[in-house]
């Protein structure tokens, strides 16, 4: 006598959430890479996806939907903290940029250029 297996059937959605799961993996590259087209690119897929998703009649959700939903909620997260790391360097760099600029302004405001024939005899051209 076989054992009776209680499997139940395969949610529809589960393709499309296995789909959700590989482009969340990609944009976990692509935020490590800081490649913000593909980023883009992947989220607007996501996006479609999401549509998809929102359009099948949810049923009763079986043991590895539940699993899979699980681990895409830990996969989101993930990259929600990776994102808020990329963008707190990208910050610093700018703030870094930006004092560099505001520097070479006043650099240039204190040295800057004056016309042909007063450059001509400055102590700083005689010395060079």
């Amino acid at each position: 006598m076989k054992p009776c297996l209680d499997k139940q059937p395969a949610s529809p959605d589960m393709p499309l959430l296995r789909e959700w799961r590989r482009l969340t993996q990609a944009e976990t590259f692509a935020i490590q890479a800081r490649d913000w087209t593909e980023l883009g690119q992947l989220q607007e897929a996501k996006s479609e996806l999401q549509a998809q998703l929102s359009a099948i009649a949810r049923g009763t959700k079986n043991h590895e939907t539940t699993v899979l939903m699980a681990d895409l909620i830990s996969r989101e997260v993930q990259n929600h903290g990776l994102m808020q790391t990329e963008m707190k360097d990208l910050r610093s760099q700018l703030d870094a940029s930006t004092r560099s600029i505001k520097t070479i302004h006043s650099v240039h405001r204190a040295y800057g250029s004056k016309p042909e024939e007063a450059r001509q005899n400055t102590c700083w051209e005689q010395l060079s």
